[in-house]
């Protein structure tokens, strides 16, 4: 039997949403006789049947350990069972570029080296498009082939072990492995042994694959403790090798400055803050660490000043970040001897830190007197919550609520004039009103001057909006501080409430509404999507910085008890009216604003696939949603194991910050629906939605951009000819 020409080794742990998609970017590389080698390090979870179940070709082997031993184990389980002239790493959760793989490797067919190294690009959680990699861009962004002893300088600033193909002689004659005590942060130390052995290697100067920078990744995680233990002994273990090769301790003089440059870099994969942190308390093994890795070696001041000069990562900062050899010496002395405050003015100094600014505050001659009797309940969402449902009412019985003493504004509720809603029948609430934070002024004139000719004392804000789960708590505070600012309203006057509904149909809901808007965030699948936006289910990350700002603890309706208890009056409730103002109301007909169907999700998900730019796919969308009405086809689009992870994540983070707000959950039905729940069936993509889409798509492409120009043609003949086969291999078409 034939050996194939080319292994692909993926450890795989938990990242059952991403699997698919990184197998499926191997296999389309047309690379005939290649193998993947799956190796599971996660067997009391996955078994052989759950890798049956994926129903992969016969190139594609699952090796499975006896129990969980680490990435660097799971690569080294890899390599012994590696057929292939060439072994490349691909972890589980990323993907190759089209043909970048076939690119990679026919560069080591026709070179033969070593090693072949390709540039990574990088892309964020929710974006699919993606940028070359810092490090790849500075240091290996031209095309090398080096031999002998030119291979350590030109592959020094190769960090990731993943980005290259290795021959397999060359693993073996160098007796290349993962240090398997890094069971994390392995990667330089690997190369650091690759370059230090290999006799050629190629540069490509190409982007090859993608490294998908996700939440809850090793990368994108706090480092503990434990983690800067083990990147600080990883460091030591690079710097050890280079002086254990004979004529490299030039090369051990710069990993010791590179790592120390990093070191003082303001990052998130630095172990400054542990390091030198509370170094009384639990920082101090992460402190002593360091001061020993510091001490241990001799180099010079004039090795430690050239090699500053020569670090390939730094070198090029300019200004006054630029790191002078004085400092750089003077840091590595304070550090030792103890001295913070020398060092933390020479880290502040490289990272050109201004002085942090205080908190955003209102100051008191901006208020309004006229509002310190006014009461402010902002209902800030959650997304696809009933919110729609309730701003109709609210404005439907605007009268009768003022009555009572509620005024539901009209200053600023609904959409910025010459805004639509992508999809018939959404109603933002007071969408203008957060617009005109940055952009009408004059429209917080009249929404005081509509407070006082009302003489209501309660006033209700409605702007799911604020709630911004998929933004950073600095937006959404940012967001918050300057509406009350422009309300000229005192913070301990806002009140801020939200309903809140059962997590895993919350995410399935909440991803129809951004696909159907054409967000970026759908281009992944929702599985994919509730990894990446694990945060979401964090109520006090969601909520936390409202109450920090108010000095009140926010409000939570119970979106699932609406048999119980009707949206309004959960509403008026968590405004502190009376129980019967509720039952005054009058409900019009305003149709219903449903979540889109299977077939439309998949469709937007597809439009916002193969058209970058916002205005004209959200014009597509428009468009398409005003021709086809929905299926019937509305199963729940997330599997099982996702709905259960949902689940036991929603109640490690939240379920006692919202018990004590006032949802209570029903956990234990949640997940006994969820195991009695039928399995999905395939999407059906009606042909009436293939022409409506081809249609819209068409009539969009025409709109001008900003500068006047028509955007690139996005037509139907792209499509017929294959895209949707091609993206939607699965469905039904």
């Amino acid at each position: 039997m034939t050996k194939p020409s080319l292994t692909i080794v993926m450890p795989f742990y938990n990242e059952v949403a991403f699997l698919d998609l990184s197998v499926a970017s191997v296999l389309s590389q047309r690379i005939d006789d290649l193998e993947v080698i799956i190796v599971n390090d996660n067997p009391e979870q996955f078994d052989q049947t759950f890798f049956e179940k994926q129903n992969f070709p016969t190139q594609v082997k699952v090796v499975h350990h006896a129990a969980n031993a680490g990435l660097s184990q799971a690569r080294n389980t890899g390599i012994e069972h590696a057929e292939g002239k060439w072994v490349g790493f691909l972890d589980s959760d990323d993907y190759y570029l089209p043909l970048g793989l076939k690119a990679q490797f026919d560069t080591a067919e026709k070179t033969s080296a070593d090693m072949i190294h390709g540039l990574a690009v990088r892309n964020g959680s929710n974006a699919a498009q993606a940028q070359v990699c810092v490090a790849d861009a500075q240091n290996n962004a031209t095309a090398v082939f080096a031999v002998g002893r030119q291979v350590p300088e030109a592959g020094f600033g190769i960090f990731s072990s993943w980005s290259s193909l290795y021959k397999r002689e060359f693993l073996t004659r160098a007796d290349l492995r993962f240090d398997v005590e890094q069971r994390i942060f392995e990667d330089r130390l690997f190369v650091v042994n690759a370059i230090s052995h290999a006799q050629s290697l190629v540069k490509m100067a190409k982007p090859v694959r993608v490294w998908r920078r996700r939440e809850s990744s090793i990368t994108t995680s706090p480092n503990s403790v434990a983690d800067s233990l083990l990147k600080l002994k990883a460091f030591e273990k690079c710097i050890d090798h280079w002086l254990s090769v004979e004529d490299l301790r030039g090369f051990g003089v710069r990993e010791f400055v590179r790592i120390w440059l990093h070191t003082l870099t303001q990052s998130t994969s630095s172990p400054f803050e542990h390091a030198f942190g509370n170094i009384a308390g639990p920082d101090a093994k992460v402190h002593d660490a360091l001061l020993r890795i510091l001490s241990k070696y001799d180099f010079t001041k004039e090795e430690l000043g050239d090699c500053l000069k020569a670090d390939m990562r730094h070198a090029r900062r300019t200004g006054p970040n630029r790191m002078s050899t004085a400092d750089f010496l003077l840091s590595i002395e304070s550090a030792v001897k103890g001295d913070n405050v020398t060092l933390r003015r020479i880290y502040d100094a490289f990272n050109n830190l201004p002085a942090k600014p205080p908190a955003p505050a209102i100051e008191t001659g901006r208020t309004d007197p006229y509002m310190e009797g006014v009461e402010f309940h902002f209902h800030v969402g959650l997304h696809k919550t009933g919110s729609t449902f309730i701003q109709n009412m609210l404005r439907d019985n605007r009268e009768q609520l003022a009555k009572n003493g509620l005024l539901f504004p009209t200053t600023g509720l609904g959409f910025p004039d010459g805004v639509y809603p992508v999809r018939p029948g959404g109603l933002p609430g007071h969408q203008a009103l957060l617009w005109a934070v940055n952009n009408d002024p004059e429209m917080f004139d009249r929404l005081r001057a509509e407070i006082r000719a009302s003489g209501c004392k309660k006033v209700l804000i409605s702007a799911e909006n604020l709630s911004a789960p998929l933004s950073d708590e600095d937006h959404r505070t940012a967001t918050f501080d300057r509406l009350l600012a422009m309300i000229k309203l005192s913070p301990g006057n806002a009140h801020v409430f939200a309903m809140v509904r059962r997590p895993d149909i919350w995410i399935d809901r909440y991803f129809r509404e951004i696909a159907g808007n054409g967000a970026m965030a759908s281009y992944q699948s929702i599985d994919e999507f509730a990894l990446n936006n694990e945060r979401i289910l964090s109520l006090p990350h969601l909520f936390g910085d409202f109450e920090a700002r108010t000095g009140h603890k926010v409000r939570l309706g119970n979106f699932d008890e609406l048999t119980q208890k009707p949206l309004v009056e959960q509403v008026l409730a968590l405004c502190g009216c009376d129980a019967g103002l509720a039952a005054s109301l009058v409900q019009h007909d305003h149709g219903r604003y449903p979540s889109p169907c299977n077939a439309q999700v998949e469709i937007a998900r597809l439009v916002t696939l193969l058209q970058p730019n916002l205005a004209t796919r959200q014009a597509t969308l428009q468009a398409f949603s005003g021709m086809v009405t929905p299926t019937d086809q509305h199963d729940i689009l997330l599997t099982p194991d996702a709905r259960q992870k949902i689940v036991n994540t929603f109640m490690a983070e939240s379920a006692e910050f919202a018990a004590d707000r006032g949802y209570t959950h029903a956990a234990p039905d949640w997940k006994a629906d969820i195991a009695n729940a039928p399995a999905s069936g395939a999407i059906d993509i009606p042909e009436r939605y293939i022409q409506a889409m081809m249609q819209s798509a068409t009539w969009a492409a025409a709109l001008p951009t900003d500068d006047g120009q028509a955007p690139q043609k996005w037509t139907a003949q792209r499509i017929a000819k294959g895209i949707l086969r091609r993206v939607l291999p699965n469905l039904n078409i």
